[in-house]
């Protein structure tokens, strides 16, 4: 199986992760019943299941449900140009991933998990950021996405090395002026290099659209940003200071 499965995924990708060898596909039905193994005919039921997930391996799930949790990638893409894909099978509404009293949706469980691409799924519903990639982590890619809903902090928050958000949402995230859409941390030890922005829809954020926290201006490198619509925040829509 391929990235076929997901309708907007580029073709440019899918032609080229047909040329490589085929990574194992494993499923998530948060409707299955338990104890399955994560294939089609079995899939997991919870990210709490998900497990044995190894390089090059995609993750996909099921369109129309809701799974809540934390989700930590513990596995890392082949390469950039063979990265492990996290994204939607079946029909219907794209997949839900929600928290309850759940720090952060999606994240690295640690450094060095490189090479993920994110797509058709909405993350939503956090104490803190909903999306968290931090330093030593690199080439991560979320395209078509709604990231919403952080009760206290930040859409994303980032300061890792090439990064990618493209035709995606980020609304209604944060409940104060400190809380932003996007947050880009290079303060301390943190980086903001090689980002690419296009495409997407940032509005209703409790403080900016785009923070960049310019701690370190040195790390501050090769920032795109591209066809974006940034209205309505609390702040400014891109505040760089």
């Amino acid at each position: 199986e391929t990235t076929s499965r997901s309708a907007t995924t580029s073709v440019a990708l899918s032609v080229l992760l047909c040329l490589t060898a085929s990574p194992a596909v494993r499923d998530v039905d948060s409707g299955a019943g338990g104890g399955g193994d994560g294939s089609i005919g079995s899939p997991w039921n919870s990210i709490a299941s998900i497990t044995g997930m190894s390089t090059g391996d995609n993750l996909y799930f099921k369109r129309g449900t809701i799974t809540t949790g934390q989700l930590n990638v513990s596995w890392s893409g082949t390469s950039s140009n063979s990265p492990s894909i996290i994204g939607a099978y079946g029909s219907g509404d794209a997949p839900i991933l929600s928290g309850t009293n759940t720090t952060t949706i999606l994240q690295p469980s640690s450094s060095a998990r490189h090479n993920i691409y994110v797509t058709d799924l909405v993350l939503r519903f956090a104490t803190n950021s909903v999306v968290r990639v931090r330093s030593q982590n690199r080439n991560w890619t979320i395209t078509n996405c709604v990231i919403e809903n952080s009760i206290t902090s930040h859409g994303l928050s980032l300061d890792c090395q090439f990064f990618s958000l493209i035709n995606s949402q980020v609304r209604s995230n944060g409940n104060s002026g400190s809380s932003h859409g996007m947050y880009l941390d290079t303060s301390g030890s943190g980086t903001a290099t090689n980002y690419v922005i296009k495409g997407c829809v940032i509005h209703d954020n409790s403080g900016d659209g785009i923070k960049i926290n310019s701690g370190n201006v040195s790390r501050i490198e090769n920032i795109v940003l591209d066809g974006n619509t940034i209205f309505r925040n609390g702040n400014n829509g891109i505040n760089n200071e």
